[in-house]
């Protein structure tokens, strides 16, 4: 009976069998696409955190400083009696919104010594801030022809402007402001 069927196969109009074509890799399943779903939203939400927490805190100290220089840039035009009073009041509110609440009663030559320590300038040009330690009580010198001295105190106090940078209280930390 074997041997019949083997006959009746044989006599039948069959094709070899062939092999199917290979899994292609494109397009890829909906498993790869939702890897690479998860990798992007993951990279977009690390970036996000990563922005909040380090960018913005410096870009906002960029933005004070930058308002910091807008608004003592007119007193150092206007050499009037009241301008160094002015440019103290200020850079104590501009010290005190980073975080350094040990300048807030600071007055003469200590406020001097402070400014110069945080900015850490050098004593020629820790001397040309020397109408601040005295603003309160008198004001600067007011030189018609604008002479060294007044050059010297608006470039002391323009780089004094650049280069103060949060307190090291934990008040700054928790503000979320870094150095910049």
């Amino acid at each position: 009976m074997n041997q019949q069927l083997v006959e009746a196969v044989r006599q039948l109009p069959l094709n070899p069998l062939i092999d199917p074509s290979p899994v292609s890799w494109w397009p890829p399943a909906l498993g790869w696409w939702m890897l690479v779903l998860l990798v992007i939203v993951t990279g977009l939400l690390l970036w996000f955190i990563g922005y909040r927490r380090y960018l913005q805190p410096a870009l906002r100290l960029q933005r004070q400083k930058k308002r910091l220089r807008q608004e003592i840039l007119p007193l150092l035009r206007d050499r009037g009696s009241e301008a160094a009073t002015s440019i103290n009041r200020i850079l104590k509110a501009h010290l005190l919104s980073l975080g350094h609440t040990e300048c807030k009663t600071l007055t003469g030559q200590a406020w001097l010594n402070y400014l110069s320590a945080q900015a850490q300038l050098q004593p020629a040009e820790a001397d040309a801030l020397a109408p601040l330690g005295s603003a309160s009580y008198r004001p600067p010198a007011s030189h018609v022809d604008g002479g060294p001295s007044d050059k010297a105190f608006a470039r002391a106090i323009l780089l004094l402007a650049r280069r103060l940078s949060p307190g090291s209280s934990g008040l700054a930390e928790k503000r979320g402001i870094v150095n910049g």
